[in-house]
């Protein structure tokens, strides 16, 4: 974005000679892409919320259906090799997408977590549908860590991280599904479900610490840190101690 914006600059200075002091035309053109990605960002954080929020609303806390025949997993949990797959696929798809693309299969199941450790196993993967589109949501997020607003998309993060996380436990814990009568009564089984699901949420949490940290200025690295990593991953361990008290 930054390069796009240089060259636009360039482009622009090349054809005006009206005396305007670059380093003015320069605050011009960077304020004006700034102020555009924010509403960009702004208008896609609040899709992405209710895209969420409703997910989470109509969800049973079973296996999602994809999980019986084909079943539906999480292929990769290299989330930089997930950005450049969907970025060079013209559907814009990314490897999570039930193994279709028989490359990014074999390319996949190479993968390592990051410490030299193998793939959880598929009986391992099986949970919700909210869960998978939840993963999917934070890709989306780490994607958008080349915008110039890139603390604010981080926020944005934790924002959509913490609210998701309290909706679980208010339609899980606290029986929220009973009422809305999406379930008739909150079982082992769907503490397990969640539980899975909440250790896949975690276990992407070291790379997407990466690569806000790489993304961000130096100023902001604290937040990465101390908002982004400590603070969820603390509030998703509370949930699953939780989780596994009742169990």
């Amino acid at each position: 974005m930054n390069q796009f914006v240089e060259q636009l600059e360039m482009f622009v200075n090349s054809l005006n000679e009206d005396g305007t002091p670059p380093k003015l035309r320069r605050y011009g053109s960077f304020a004006e892409m700034k102020t555009q990605t924010a509403e960009f960002f702004r208008e896609f954080h609040s899709q992405q919320t209710s895209k969420v929020h409703a997910m989470l609303d109509a969800e049973k806390w079973k296996i999602s259906k994809d999980g019986q025949n084909g079943r539906k997993t999480w292929e990769s949990i290299d989330i930089r090799y997930i950005m450049s797959a969907s970025e060079n696929n013209n559907e814009n798809k990314t490897s999570f997408d039930n193994g279709k693309d028989k490359t990014q299969n074999e390319h996949s199941s190479s993968q390592t977590n990051g410490k030299g450790e193998p793939h959880k196993t598929e009986d391992s993967t099986e949970t919700a549908e909210s869960f998978f589109v939840l993963m999917e949501t934070m890709v989306e997020y780490c994607k958008l860590s080349i915008l110039p607003n890139n603390a604010e998309v981080m926020l944005g993060l934790v924002d959509l991280l913490r609210a998701a996380n309290s909706r679980i436990a208010h339609l899980v814990l606290g029986a929220g599904a009973v009422e809305l009568k999406i379930c008739k009564s909150i079982t082992v089984s769907n503490l397990v479900i969640v539980a899975r699901g909440l250790c896949l949420v975690i276990e992407m949490f070291p790379q997407i610490k990466d690569v806000f940290r790489e993304a961000v200025a130096s100023k902001n690295h604290h937040m990465v840190s101390t908002i982004l990593y400590h603070k969820i991953i603390g509030e998703c361990y509370a949930m699953l101690y939780l989780l596994f008290a009742l169990l």
